[in-house]
């Protein structure tokens, strides 16, 4: 499901809503990452895809400042204002008995009737899968917990930009501007560890990014654009 909604509003305002709705399933494992809990039965792993995201939405907006008369042309024209808001739901999260070793079939736990995936006292970073909830199934058996059972934590963002064009010539303008990148400074945490043999089971120890774009903590760019 996509829907949108674009307006142009007074005073040099253009607004962009977009939200989408969707579910992606399949039994296709990165054999890099993980394995099949039963290689001789690859359908068993049908489930939300690696990628399933069932919520995004994203606001843009564009503010064409009105001119000051009051100040030299020069700095009262030109100026415009951007925003951007985008969040999401969570990606999936396999959990499984142990970490995948040379493609060999990875056993997922039994999930314990009565008892939730969530714990009582969820938690991002620290706490976002209950332990309580997975018992190691019998020797031969297979883990009744189907894949990517588990749901990472969602993603929020708020991005602003603020440009100036100045005419140079009749073909040369020069665009002047900054733009600051996660101004509320909201941690966006990594999907948590699934693995239920490892000390940092059901913890995100990473955001999203750790270095440029989106995902990361707060940024400020400037930039000088020549254009002709």
């Amino acid at each position: 499901l996509q829907t949108s909604r674009r307006r142009h509003m007074a005073r040099g305002l253009n607004v962009d809503a977009n939200y989408t709705w969707s579910h992606e399933t399949d039994d296709g494992i990165n054999i890099l990452l993980g394995a099949y809990q039963n290689s001789h039965n690859p359908k068993g792993d049908y489930a939300s895809g690696d990628i399933d995201v069932r919520h995004n939405f994203t606001l843009g907006a564009v503010w064409d400042v009105p001119t000051a008369t009051s100040l030299p042309k020069i700095l009262g024209s030109g100026w415009q204002m951007t925003s951007l808001i985008s969040a999401r739901s969570g990606l999936p999260v396999n959990i499984a008995l142990a970490q995948p070793f040379l493609g060999i079939d990875q056993l997922r736990p039994n999930l314990v009737p009565g008892q939730s995936i969530k714990p009582p006292d969820y938690s991002v970073p620290f706490n976002q899968f209950n332990f309580n909830a997975f018992a190691t199934p019998g020797f031969g058996q297979y883990g009744t917990l189907g894949r990517n059972a588990g749901r990472g934590p969602g993603y929020t963002q708020i991005d602003v930009g603020l440009s100036k064009m100045a005419r140079i010539t009749e073909r040369w303008n020069m665009q002047l501007g900054g733009q600051m990148f996660n101004v509320l400074n909201h941690p966006n945490f990594n999907t948590p560890d699934g693995y239920l043999s490892d000390f940092n089971f059901g913890k995100s120890t990473s955001t999203v990014n750790r270095l440029v774009g989106p995902g990361t903590s707060r940024q400020v760019q400037l930039f000088a654009k020549f254009i002709f």
